[in-house]
């Protein structure tokens, strides 16, 4: 059954959210890094053979045949060394995956660009390339990478030809019991796979028997057939090769369909560089769910310093009551009341807390050169984090005492909007706020540019133009104020 990519992507995301997708990555994912299919991998020795690679698609097979003739697998390993020995650099695609929190990868390459990209990342990966690996665990490790037919570390002891699958239960047997599991458990993004493996096969076989009509939605990432596949060059003429891509389509929607005995959805892509577009819209999806708090406040305008600690603690706390996650540095006289709402609203629904809160608080004791440089990076590691930024009053004090509009809370502005962050600007508030919030309406007021930022585009996608302008009314009433907060973050969070 067919899904399109957009409500593949919203659905995905909700898994991540819930902390059970998984990922499983096939060969075709490694292609843009310089890689190539294994059918090509394979060509010499076809060659070898005298076979064409094109009319033998049973690779497993392929590869059998070459080790009945020479008596070993050696010409096999020296391809696969030849290979994989080459540095090659992780695509845009590993890169997001691994700032995804996708804490399951399965994968039939032999090649190491995920764990790569995730150890790139600053994460903690475990990396499972043998039966024996499944019975130890990695302290701390934020991603698991399941290598199920080996690893470019043990070439020789790949799996590649029907021997080795034949042998696969007595020899690895135990993967495919933990596959099994997860299959079970957790949603499962199928990219660059071909669903041609044996194991990969069997495995489904046995969950859908299992299981029956009960079994977990998954998503599979598959190019659609295109008449640019098929040229006279190859094919004859324009009426061969016509009918070789209704062939073609028609082979490629049953299989479509009979995925969908495994409850696996495919998003057919026009081209693969929407892999890529994908994980971008899963992780802005993901972001969305996470809201930036940025606020420092000496005086609270025409608010009473009480009315203002209840505000923010009612405004963080309804965020988290709404599922998201709130963000913030823990700014002088808004930090306080940003972390009491949210612990407030968590204790209430039973949510943990680590979901509902992550907080940065700037460095107080530092020497001032140390102490800028961290809450520059404080700064950048809380906004890369999120996709939504709220900031409210915005002030402080200068060495003469003096109240003024916060330089820290414009430089927090600054950074979101070069991440494409979607911006509120709760003006009423006064202070750095009450000045973001006239420019961020001023620019939404004239008409879109072309090259407009996606920080301004999101909210104009979102229609909230009237309800922002709402925010700088002075002596807003502070209830109403987060109800309408609340409202404009809840549709930047489902508008894409």
């Amino acid at each position: 059954m067919k899904i399109s990519l957009e409500l593949a992507a919203k659905r995905y995301t909700q898994a991540l959210l819930d902390e059970n997708a998984a990922l499983f990555a096939g060969a075709g994912l490694s292609i843009p890094s310089g890689f190539v299919s294994w059918s090509n991998l394979l060509r010499e020795l076809a060659d070898e053979l005298g076979v064409e690679v094109s009319l033998c698609p049973d690779l497993p097979t392929l590869a059998q045949y070459h080790v009945n003739e020479t008596g070993n697998r050696g010409g096999i390993n020296q391809v696969l060394v030849e290979e994989f020995v080459r540095q090659t650099s992780e695509t845009e695609s590993h890169r997001l995956i691994a700032k995804m929190p996708i804490r399951t990868i399965w994968t039939t390459n032999y090649d190491r660009l995920i764990e790569q990209a995730i150890e790139n990342s600053g994460k903690i990966v475990e990396i499972n390339r043998r039966p024996e690996d499944l019975t130890s665990t990695v302290r701390n490790r934020e991603a698991i990478v399941y290598k199920m037919h080996g690893d470019m570390t043990e070439l020789h002891r790949g799996v590649l030809t029907r021997d080795d699958f034949e042998q696969y239960d007595r020899e690895r047997g135990l993967f495919r019991s933990a596959l099994e599991g997860d299959l079970v458990q957790k949603t499962f993004l199928f990219a660059g796979f071909s669903f041609d493996d044996p194991n990969i096969n069997f495995v489904l076989s046995r969950t859908r028997v299992a299981l029956g009509q009960s079994q977990r939605e998954h998503f599979y990432l598959l190019r659609s057939v295109a008449r640019g596949d098929f040229t006279v060059e190859k094919y004859g003429s324009d009426e061969a090769c016509e009918k070789e891509f209704g062939y073609a389509q028609a082979l490629q929607d049953l299989r479509v369909r009979d995925l969908s005995r495994y409850g696996i959805r495919t998003v057919l892509l026009d081209d693969y560089g929407q892999v890529e577009e994908f994980f971008r819209m899963v992780e802005r999806r993901y972001k969305r769910n996470s809201v930036f708090i940025s606020g420092a406040a000496v005086e609270h305008g025409s608010y009473e310093e009480r009315e203002a600690r209840e505000f923010i603690g009612h405004l963080s706390g309804g965020l988290v009551g709404k599922g998201f996650r709130v963000i913030n540095g823990y700014g002088l006289g808004v930090g306080p009341a940003v972390v009491s709402g949210v612990l407030e609203r968590a204790k209430l629904d039973r949510r943990k807390l680590d979901r509902c809160l992550l907080s940065r608080p700037f460095p107080i004791f530092a020497k001032k050169e140390e102490r800028e440089r961290k809450n520059e990076d404080n700064r950048r590691e809380m906004i890369e984090a999120a996709g939504i930024a709220i900031f409210v009053f915005g002030t402080k004090t200068d060495p003469k005492g003096k109240v003024i509009p916060s330089p820290g809370v414009e430089r927090e502005y600054e950074l979101a909007r070069s991440y494409g962050i979607p911006c509120i600007a709760i003006g009423c508030t006064g202070g750095m706020s009450q000045k973001l919030s006239k420019e961020i309406v001023a620019v939404l007021k004239k008409p879109a540019a072309d090259d407009e930022p996606e920080s301004i585009a999101a909210l104009r996608r979102a229609n909230v133009l009237e309800k922002i302008h709402s925010l700088n009314v002075e002596g807003a009433d502070l209830k109403a104020v987060v109800s309408d907060v609340i409202e404009i973050v809840e549709k930047l969070r489902d508008c894409e």
